[in-house]
């Protein structure tokens, strides 16, 4: 089996088992049994409660969670240097899930579901306004200096250099990209400046500058389906946000509208990989861009070619093979559907604010916390 159908192996895993549990929360319906479902219940009583819960269920995977860190990686780092990170992120998501559902429930208490669906949309755009902050507590990155091949490149690339952080990380995986809501900084990863040429880097930094202009509309794709799942979660059976039992029956349910998320969101963000693929051939060159593109796709995954039922619905970014034969055969981007960049995993690092876990489930992150806040884009 090779690494990339092994990383995908464990992803279904984590995510089926999320999956399952919350199919067993929402079908034997034990958080009205054993959390308490009365609103006159003190509100940290609740709170207790749910924190409570969302610290077992990051007990409960950590064994899968230590397969993707440990084993099913390139880079095996020491069981006691994963453990530290480890602790650091999941620690970290565990106060961000706590804080969310604080909020939440004090929302639904006073004014019930439009309260928590409004609360949990303003916590959703929170997220994503400060995830290079949340990226930095999560896990360990380091700036460096911007250089002068780095200076050339992004004026090739047309960005501004003042926009660019070079940040190091020991995730061979690490693809930084556009943080912050508004996209005003470019996360370039240190790997990308020592291992690509300039007209290498130059091309990438060219597909960056072009997702940013298609990169709103992913995160509006984003939140509209968790907005949507949300209120429809807040509605479902035994759900809510004024109790303890119902705000976790409503995460169960709406870790169920993150998985459909998972299923066919990935094909309206594929065409902004291919429109960006474009612009690079065009401003850099082709032959620049497929290298770069062979080099990434090495240091992820290393699958250059996947079947095509997996490529539908496992993968936001298209296989190499087929971006690359697109280019050559001169196609263009005019030609190509609106797309939503990054929307899949925008939806999941966004779903935190909506109750969903999922987002360190999939197999492009789990057990790497570098990747939990800012995943794989390219």
């Amino acid at each position: 089996m090779t690494y990339a159908r092994s990383r995908l192996w464990l992803g279904i895993t984590g995510v089926g088992a999320s999956v399952l549990v919350a199919l067993v929360t929402i079908g034997t319906g034990w958080p009205a049994k054993l959390l308490p479902a009365n609103p006159s219940t003190p509100y940290l009583v609740q709170l207790a409660h749910v924190a409570g819960v969302l610290g077992v269920h990051l007990v409960l995977f950590l064994g899968l969670d230590l397969v993707g860190g440990v084993t099913v990686v390139r880079r095996k780092p020491s069981l006691g240097l994963w453990l530290g990170q480890w602790l650091r992120g999941a620690g970290m998501m565990l106060l961000v899930a706590i804080g969310v559902s604080a909020a939440l429930l004090a929302a639904g208490r006073r004014g019930g579901t439009p309260a928590a669906l409004v609360t949990a949309v303003a916590l959703g755009v929170l997220l994503l306004l400060l995830n290079d902050r949340l990226a930095r507590l999560v896990a360990a990155f380091r700036f460096e200096p911007v250089s002068e091949p780095v200076r050339r490149a992004a004026l090739r690339a047309g960005i501004d250099v003042t926009q660019l952080r070079v940040v190091a990380s020991e995730e061979e995986a690490f693809t930084g990209g556009w943080v912050g809501l508004a996209g005003r900084t470019l996360w370039l990863p240190l790997q990308w400046v020592n291992g690509l040429t300039d007209d290498e880097l130059a091309a990438q930094l060219s597909r960056r500058a072009a997702m940013r202009g298609v990169r709103w509309r992913g995160i509006f794709a984003a939140l509209l389906w968790n907005t949507f799942g949300f209120a429809m979660a807040l509605q479902a059976p035994d759900a809510g946000a004024d109790t303890a039992a119902g705000l976790i029956a409503t995460s169960a349910w709406f870790t169920l509208w993150q998985f459909a998320g998972l299923l066919l969101l990935p094909s309206v963000s594929r065409p902004a990989i291919l429109e960006a693929d474009d612009v690079a051939a065009v401003r850099v060159g082709a032959d620049a861009t497929y290298r770069a593109m062979a080099k990434l796709d090495e240091w992820q995954e290393g699958e250059s070619s996947r079947p095509e039922a997996i490529e539908t619905i496992f993968h936001p970014v298209p296989q190499l093979r087929e971006r690359i034969q697109r280019l050559q055969a001169g196609a263009s981007a005019e030609a190509l559907p609106p797309s939503f960049y990054h929307a899949t995993r925008t939806m999941l690092a966004s779903g935190w604010a909506f109750t969903g876990l999922l987002g360190r489930a999939v197999h492009c992150n789990l057990g790497r916390p570098a990747l939990w806040v800012v995943f794989p884009s390219d």
